[in-house]
């Protein structure tokens, strides 16, 4: 991974062989990634050749649910060229596809909850992908499981002064409050519980 020999083939080559790589199973998918993300690194010519490629990769799996056993290093790589995809063209397919795998994963034990790289990516999600991200989550925080918790712990505020205002509420507050009414009084009462209280100019809007 680190130390160039890749840099001596040629750019179908190394894709050629990330792509073999990648057809054994889990352990495949984040060797392939690993490999490609760091021929790619700080390359844009090499980005924009490989980008497709890596696309696929986040389309037809779930990193998320490895993430227990991948390194600190491993996740800030992923959600680095996830960001870049989100962010480069408004691309309603992976972000329709990596707010379902943040869904499973919020019921599994794979959820890293607190890490900022996967904060980074639900940013995005609700401010440039809200509609998408929500229909895929929503349901979830009716739900008597860890995955409600779960996405308190990602989505919601830290409350008390100077408290962080939650992620979810960088979204369509219009459309939070109309479920809030359509799932009275379950709905209302866990948005209540998550939703941020004070700011810092006092009582939060």
């Amino acid at each position: 991974q680190y130390g160039g020999a890749l840099d001596q083939l040629r750019t179908h080559e190394v894709l050629d062989l990330c792509k073999k790589i990648s057809e054994y199973g889990n352990d495949g998918s984040w060797t392939s990634f690993l490999l490609i993300f760091q021929y790619c690194f700080q390359d844009e010519e090499k980005w924009e050749k490989c980008k497709d490629f890596i696309r696929g990769l986040m389309l037809n799996y779930n990193f998320l649910t490895d993430f227990k056993n991948a390194s600190h290093s491993d996740e800030y790589k992923w959600s680095m060229y996830l960001q870049k995809l989100l962010k480069e063209n408004n691309d309603i397919e992976i972000a329709n596809v990596i707010s379902g795998h943040i869904a499973n994963a919020a019921n599994s034990d794979s959820l890293p909850a607190y890490e900022s790289f996967v904060k980074d990516i639900v940013r995005i999600l609700c401010t440039d992908y809200f509609e998408i991200f929500w229909q895929k989550i929503n349901l979830i925080l009716l739900e008597d499981t860890i995955g409600f918790f779960r996405l308190k712990t990602l989505l919601g505020s830290y409350n008390g002064a100077h408290g962080y205002e939650g992620i979810l509420f960088l979204g369509d507050l219009d459309k939070i409050f109309k479920w809030c009414q359509e799932n009275n009084p379950k709905g209302t009462n866990r948005i209540a519980y998550i939703m941020p209280l004070f700011n810092d100019n006092g009582w939060s809007p």
